[in-house]
This record gives C-alpha cells, sequence and structure tokens, in this order.
C-alpha cells in the first residue's frame, strides 16, 4: 500500500529489526509475487524491485549522506522544528 500510495518506482526497501532474518522470504519469489498480486495495483507493483537492507549501519550511513550533503535530499528544512 505504501508503494502506491508513495508512487515508488526505485524500488521498496525493507529493513531493520527481523528483517535479516526473513532474508529467504524477501528475496523469494512468491514474495515478489504476493507483493506484485495486491489487486488494484499489480500491474503497477510488478516492476517495482523489492530489496532487503542487511548492512548492520544503514541508518547511520543515510544520515551521514545527509550530513554531507543536505540539500540534495529533497527535506523541508524551513519547517522542521530543530531544538539544540
Amino acid at each position: 500500500d505504501m508503494a502506491l500510495a508513495f508512487g515508488a518506482r526505485g524500488g521498496v526497501f525493507i529493513g531493520g529489526g527481523i528483517a535479516p532474518r526473513l532474508c529467504d522470504v524477501i528475496v523469494s519469489d512468491d514474495f515478489q509475487a504476493a507483493f506484485a498480486g495486491s489487486g488494484h495495483g499489480s500491474d503497477y507493483l510488478r516492476d517495482i524491485p523489492v530489496s532487503l537492507i542487511t548492512r548492520p549501519d544503514a541508518a547511520l550511513k543515510g544520515l551521514a549522506g545527509i550530513g554531507d550533503s543536505p540539500f540534495t535530499f529533497g527535506i523541508d528544512y524551513a519547517t522542521r522544528l530543530w531544538m539544540t
């Protein structure tokens, strides 16, 4: 539903917590078929890749990328509440 709501085209990335333990399930053809077979959006979802994030420091790498080039990420900084 979130892939449809946000118009995902580059992929759906699953990570964190228990996700690495579900690797065999997430990368299986059955999972991809279930993901794409969700009724009204199946034609759209069929072309969206689903990937599993296995890197334990993925969130830190992402934050480092934002810190390095903050204005390339489409974040509306003007409406953020920054506290010090």
